[in-house]
C-alpha cells in the first residue's frame, strides 16, 4: 500500500508537459489556456519576433516542418501531448509525434493525407468523392500541358503551403503567366509539387468542428470573406442555412470516416450551392484570423481548451448555448514595405470604432512589414461586435479606414 501510494505521489509530480507546434499570434490562446490548465507549455517554432515565445514556459527554435527534430525533442521532453492550430504546415509533425509516442491525436498517414493538396484530391477521387479537377507537376513544362487539360479559369497552389502563400489564379493558358503562377507556387512547395485544379463555383465559407468516435459533436460555420486569395475576415453567425449547415456535418463525418480520423479538431473550407456541399480542404487544427476568439464570443465556447482535453484523449464538453452573439473579425495589413512606424492601440480605434472589443498584433513597432500578398504578411486583426442593423462589410470598412497604419 505504502508503494502504491509512492508510485501515486510521483505520478503526480510528473510535469504535464504540453507540446504546442507554432509561437505566432494564432497560437497564444492555446499558450494561455494550455499554462491555466496546469500544463508545463513548450513552445516549438523557428527563431524569430513571436509573441508565443514570451508566454511559453520553455521555447524550443525547431522548424516545425522538421518532422524528425521534432519527435526528436517530444520523445526527450516526454510529451504528454502534442497540438497546433491556425497553419496547415505543423500537422504532419503533429502526426508524425502521435504515432511515435503512441499519444491521443492525428496519425502521420492521416495528417499527411489531408495536409499535402495533392495527395487529399487523389484521396478525394479514389473514395469517390466530388472534388475539382485537378493536375500536379514538379516542372513547368509538364505543368503547362497538363493544366490546359482542365481548361480556364483555374487556381495554381503549392501542395504543401498554408496562409494562401503561392496561391494564384489563371485566366487563361497565356505562357509567361503560367510560368509565372508555376514557379511562385514552387517557391512555397517543400515537397518540389505545384497543384492546378479547376474553379468550384458557389459560396465558399469556412468552419470548425470536433469529432468524437467519428461524430462532429461540435460544428460551426462562418461567414468567410475574401479578397481575392487573401482571407480579411470572417463573421457569425453565419450565412448559410441550417439545411446548408447539416449537409455540410453529413459531409464532413463522412470523410472523416473514411479517412480514419475518429477524434480530434478539424478546420474546413467548402464551397455550397444550395444543399449541394464540396470540400475544399480539411486541416486537423483549429481556424485562424481570429475565428477561436469569434467562437468563444458568439457561442462562449473555449476551442482551445476542449482541442487540449482531446489531445489528452478526454471528450471535448458540449456547448451549453444555442444562441449565436454576432461578431466578426478583420484582418490588416501594411500598405508599403518597410519598418513599422506607427498602428493605433485598441483604445485608439475604440474612439472611432466603439464596437470593437479585441485587437491582436502580430508586428510591434520597428518590425520590417511587407503589403499583404498572401495571410502570412499580415500585422494583425481586430475582432468586433456586429451592431444591430450593421453588417460584417460595414464594421469592416469603418475599421480599415480608421486603422493608421504607418511605415518607414
Amino acid at each position: 500500500a505504502v508503494m502504491k501510494a509512492y508510485g501515486k505521489l510521483q505520478s503526480d509530480m510528473t510535469p504535464k508537459r504540453l507540446m504546442i507546434l507554432g509561437a505566432g499570434i494564432f497560437q497564444l490562446r492555446l499558450i494561455r489556456r494550455a499554462r491555466a490548465m496546469g500544463y508545463e507549455t513548450h513552445v516549438v517554432s523557428i527563431p524569430g519576433n513571436y509573441p508565443g515565445f514570451a508566454e511559453a514556459d520553455v521555447s524550443h527554435h525547431i522548424d516545425t516542418t522538421d518532422v524528425d527534430a521534432v519527435v526528436a525533442l517530444a520523445k526527450k521532453l516526454s510529451i504528454t501531448a502534442v497540438v497546433t492550430t491556425g497553419t496547415d504546415a505543423c500537422v504532419p509533425a503533429m502526426g508524425a509525434v502521435c504515432d511515435s509516442l503512441a499519444l491521443p491525436g492525428i496519425s502521420s498517414r492521416i495528417a499527411e493525407t489531408i495536409s499535402f493538396k495533392d495527395r487529399f484530391r487523389t484521396f478525394q477521387k479514389d473514395c469517390g468523392l466530388q472534388s475539382p479537377r485537378f493536375v500536379t507537376a514538379a516542372r513547368v513544362d509538364i505543368f503547362v500541358d497538363k493544366a490546359k487539360e482542365l481548361g480556364f479559369p483555374i487556381l495554381v497552389k503549392p501542395s504543401d503551403s498554408s496562409g494562401s502563400r503561392g496561391i494564384s489564379r489563371l485566366e487563361s493558358p497565356e505562357p509567361e503567366a503560367m510560368r509565372l503562377s508555376f514557379e511562385a507556387a514552387l517557391r512555397h512547395s517543400r515537397r518540389g509539387i505545384v497543384c492546378a485544379e479547376e474553379l468550384l463555383e458557389g459560396l465558399e465559407v469556412s468552419g470548425n468542428a470536433f469529432l468524437w468516435n467519428g461524430r462532429a459533436v461540435f460544428l460551426t460555420v462562418t461567414g468567410k470573406h475574401m479578397d481575392g486569395l487573401i482571407v480579411r475576415g470572417h463573421h457569425y453567425p453565419t450565412n448559410v442555412s441550417k439545411e446548408t449547415e447539416d449537409s455540410i456535418r453529413v459531409c464532413i463525418e463522412q470523410y472523416c470516416e473514411k479517412l480514419g480520423y475518429a477524434n480530434g479538431a478539424l478546420n474546413f473550407d467548402v464551397m455550397t450551392n444550395g444543399n449541394d456541399v464540396q470540400i475544399i480542404e480539411l486541416a486537423a487544427r483549429l481556424g485562424g484570423n481570429g475565428v477561436t476568439d469569434l467562437i468563444e464570443r458568439a457561442y462562449g465556447y473555449d476551442t482551445e481548451t476542449e482541442t487540449i482535453r482531446m489531445a489528452v484523449g478526454e471528450p471535448p464538453r458540449p456547448v451549453e448555448t444555442q444562441s449565436v452573439y454576432p461578431c466578426g473579425s478583420v484582418v490588416f495589413g501594411a500598405p508599403s514595405a518597410g519598418l513599422l512606424a506607427h498602428m493605433p492601440t485598441i483604445v485608439e480605434l475604440q474612439k472611432t470604432c466603439p464596437f470593437v472589443f479585441d485587437m491582436i498584433a502580430q508586428r510591434e513597432l520597428g518590425d520590417e512589414v511587407v503589403p499583404m500578398r498572401h495571410n502570412a504578411d499580415l500585422i494583425g486583426y481586430v475582432l468586433f461586435d456586429i451592431p444591430e442593423a450593421l453588417t460584417w462589410r460595414d464594421c469592416a470598412d469603418t475599421l480599415l479606414e480608421n486603422i493608421d497604419i504607418q511605415t518607414s
